[in-house]
């Protein structure tokens, strides 16, 4: 439905755009499901602006609706306050805008494409129709007690598989955007048609076991976006010649998944992304009964008419997939949903869900590479210490691995934990080699193994890596951040600082990434700079130690030695209370000058297996101390390079 036949934004309560969804009735704002938090005034603007999308309101008509008692002078201030922090909630730049444009000294114009969305929307509306689809009829409520999606995800994820290699075979193919000789693909989230948020999980984890499932398909000739970047179209009013070229991608896979009563109609289609061309459409409409038997029923249908040149053995072979009970595979979706969104909260949600599916059944491989990976990155935030994470870890992934050998997430969790836990670089350096032999396309392992090289003092081959993985993840917030990283290991601080910035342009509220940027500053001579975007980490991440720890090297930086003590002392209070990195104690100490006590805290680290402890042999941050014999001494006992005092 184009915006010319959508109600008005004026009568409407709900208006989305990009990943945001706009209750005009409530004043609320969410992005990609979460509440964000906007004040009253800058809420106001951004209300004016969606009702009169495509025009200029002038900055006069601000003033008269919104401060009519304001002098010109206390206005002006006051709205341009506003609008920064409108720009600051929705990401916006106002160099380069996606949302709100600016007319210097007029006024501004809201420049993004818009749904809005009636108080009573039919299904039509709220799913575009798949051509020569079999009629739709109206959906009511999901009721996960009388049928659950998850029963005919794994036949979901068949037909997709099987439709999408069958119409890539018999249509024409442009030349590949990024990988000579081979085609990229993008599978958009599946809507999420009954809009009930308890099964917005469902609807992502539906969309990762696809990604998962295309990217092995055939990885030589056939390239699988990430789900980190994926995601970032949920909900979208994008057009798909837009997606593609963003993604580069040649292809965009999109379906629906509609029930009514015992009836459940699947639909998907294949779209060229440069004329968004539809190149296979088709749509089962089945009684839930019989949900299952669609996989063997698609492969045969699909199979008798195309040519499975794609595929280098059987189809029935390649998309096999282990099936769980209802239960354990919804604990599995779960679990990786609150995985990928990273707080400490739902990390500790994402273990309990995954610890619990692994005891009902312990030959569900992917539940056990996902309890893997969430025990992994624990140690990272701050919730457990490396040696209650680690090794069961370990324990976990090789039994999944003893499963499935083919598991290229397993290989991948087993390699992060030699990595960070073991620092045996020859087992990590083999397990990240035999993940990406079994999945080239998995984003996660390219990324993990660049960091592994990185830390090693191997900078081209870490920028590499990380190459491969922005492209199979091009959206990905992490990935953009860690090139930027990776620069600031190499002391290549210009491109580190401008990469970290436009990674900023994309969410100024990204934590990682203005903490390596404060980084990246300091070691540029620029520790006031530092000190600002450290003070911003402390803002968005509260008492967090890598955030204490970070503004006090940077206080120290710049000579300001007594608020260093004081942020320090702090650090040290926390490190009472909870696990605290002994690294993170050490890298104040040596900003302040205090080698020995610097010494102490990393030799601590050393006996905790302390994460962070594999990136001193390149962290500029310790190079004043590197002609250490005692700092030799870790470095040896670390299987570290050193690189040279400086």
């Amino acid at each position: 439905m184009s915006d010319r036949d959508k109600p008005d934004a004026a009568s409407a309560s709900l208006v989305r755009f990009g990943v945001f969804e706009v209750n005009l009735r409530s004043g609320e704002i969410r992005k990609r499901g979460i509440k964000v938090r906007l004040q009253h005034q800058p809420f106001r603007i951004l209300e004016m602006l969606l009702e009169r999308r495509g025009e200029v309101v002038l900055r006069e008509e601000l003033r008269q609706r919104l401060w009519p008692s304001e002098t010109w002078v206390d206005f002006d201030h006051g709205l341009n306050k506003a609008v920064n922090k409108l720009r600051d909630t929705l990401g916006d730049s106002p160099d380069n805008p996606r949302f709100v444009e600016t007319l210097a000294k007029r006024g501004y114009r809201f420049i993004a494409p818009i749904e809005v969305v009636p108080d009573a929307p039919e299904l039509a509306e709220a799913v575009p129709p798949v051509p020569h689809a079999e009629a739709a009829v109206q959906a009511p409520r999901f009721d996960s007690g009388r049928l659950g999606l998850r029963g005919y995800l794994p036949a979901l994820i068949a037909f997709v598989i099987l439709a999408a290699a069958g119409a890539a075979i018999w249509t024409r193919r442009p030349p590949g955007p990024a990988v000579p000789n081979r085609t990229m693909l993008a599978i958009l989230p599946f809507a999420n048609i009954e809009r009930d948020p308890e099964q917005e999980y469902f609807c992502d984890g539906m969309t990762e076991e696809m990604i998962l499932q295309l990217s092995r398909l055939s990885p030589a000739r056939l390239g699988v976006i990430a789900r980190t970047s994926a995601m970032q179209y949920k909900n979208t009013s994008k057009r798909v010649d837009q997606i593609a070229k963003e993604l580069g991608v040649e292809y965009l896979l999109e379906g629906t998944v509609r029930r009514s009563g015992p009836r459940v109609l699947i639909s998907a289609r294949l779209i060229a992304g440069a004329n968004q061309t539809p190149l296979w459409v088709e749509s089962y409409e089945r009684d839930a009964a019989d949900i299952l038997d669609i996989q063997s029923d698609v492969a045969r249908r699909i199979a008798d008419s195309l040519a499975i040149e794609l595929l280098p053995q059987p189809a029935e072979a390649r998309i096999a997939g282990q099936r769980a009970a209802t239960d354990v595979y919804d604990m599995y979706l779960r679990g990786r949903y609150y995985w990928n969104r990273r707080t400490p909260v739902d990390l500790e949600r994402a273990v309990a869900l995954l610890e619990t599916a692994n005891a009902k059944d312990p030959t569900y491989v992917p539940a056990a590479a996902a309890l893997a990976d969430a025990l992994n990155v624990l140690p990272w935030y701050g919730l457990r210490p490396p040696r209650d994470a680690y090794p069961r870890a370990k324990d976990v992934a090789r039994r999944a691995l003893v499963l499935d050998e083919s598991s290229a997430a397993a290989h991948t969790a087993l390699a992060y934990a030699y990595h960070y836990f073991d620092w045996s670089w020859p087992d990590a350096e083999r397990e990240y080699a035999r993940a990406l032999a079994l999945n080239p396309n998995y984003a996660q392992a390219h990324q993990w193994r660049a960091a592994h090289y990185a830390e090693l003092g191997r900078i081209d081959d870490a920028l590499a890596e990380m190459q491969q993985a922005r492209q199979l993840d091009p959206r990905s917030l992490i990935i953009q951040a860690a090139i930027g990283w990776i620069n600031y290991l190499g002391r290549r601080f210009n491109p580190s600082i401008d990469q970290l910035g436009r990674t900023l342009e994309l969410d100024p509220d990204f934590v990682p990434a203005r903490l390596w940027l404060g980084q990246a500053l300091a070691a540029a001579g620029r520790p006031a700079d530092a000190i600002e975007h450290n003070l911003r980490v402390r803002h968005l991440a509260g008492p967090a130690p890598t955030g204490l720890g970070e503004l006090a090297r940077s206080y120290a930086a710049a000579g300001r030695t007594r608020e260093a003590r004081e942020t320090l002392r702090n650090l040290l209070d926390v490190a009472r209370m909870r696990y605290v990195e002994a690294d993170l104690v050490a890298r104040v100490y040596e900003a302040l000058g205090d080698e020995e006590r610097a010494l102490e805290w990393l030799e601590r680290g050393f006996d905790e297996r302390a994460v962070k402890m594999v990136l001193i042999g390149v962290d500029p941050q310790f190079d004043r101390l590197r002609g250490n014999p005692r700092f030799q001494n870790l470095l040896q006992r670390l299987r570290l390079p050193n690189r040279g005092s400086r």
